[in-house]
């Protein structure tokens, strides 16, 4: 078991926690991936998804896996895009922080890596804002909980 966990796509075989983030993020940027049936496949209570946004599944592992490619290809290319992006910037500061760790113990200055990293970071959103301009002038994303870039 790594540290950081990857996520689906690469992951075919997600964890339950990532199956909840691809739904509530998909959800957030264009609730019509909702579709009826989706509260018996992921077990949640469709409620709670429209007042408060959170899926809260109630399925086994098992029975979320077997679902979760079907959302996948039913995701717009906007809803993947957040849903990998809502990882990029947690998943950078952990290596920044095991950065600093590694200058704490060598004592070597790597400011410019950690740096590099949230470079990286800001480009990536930067070059996929496009994506989500498509979506039209009245969309806004709602960040809460989402650790979505920031410009959105």
């Amino acid at each position: 078991m790594s540290l950081y966990a990857q996520v689906y796509p690469v992951n075919r075989f997600p964890e339950k926690f990532q199956i909840m983030q691809m739904y509530r993020v998909a959800y957030a940027v264009d609730p019509k991936i909702y579709q009826p049936g989706d509260e018996v496949s992921f077990g949640f209570d469709l409620e709670r998804l429209k007042k408060y946004g959170e899926p809260d599944m109630q399925a086994s592992l098992d029975q979320l896996r077997k679902h979760v490619h079907k959302l996948w290809e039913r995701m717009n290319k906007a809803q993947k895009v957040m849903f990998l992006l809502s990882y990029l910037s947690p998943g950078a500061s952990y290596l920044a922080n095991i950065v600093s760790s590694i200058e704490e113990v060598t004592g070597i200055s790597l400011e410019g890596e950690t740096h590099g990293l949230h470079m990286l970071t800001g480009a990536v959103t930067t070059k996929t804002k496009a994506v989500f301009e498509e979506l039209g002038p009245d969309w806004k994303m709602p960040l809460k909980g989402l650790g979505a870039a920031s410009w959105l």
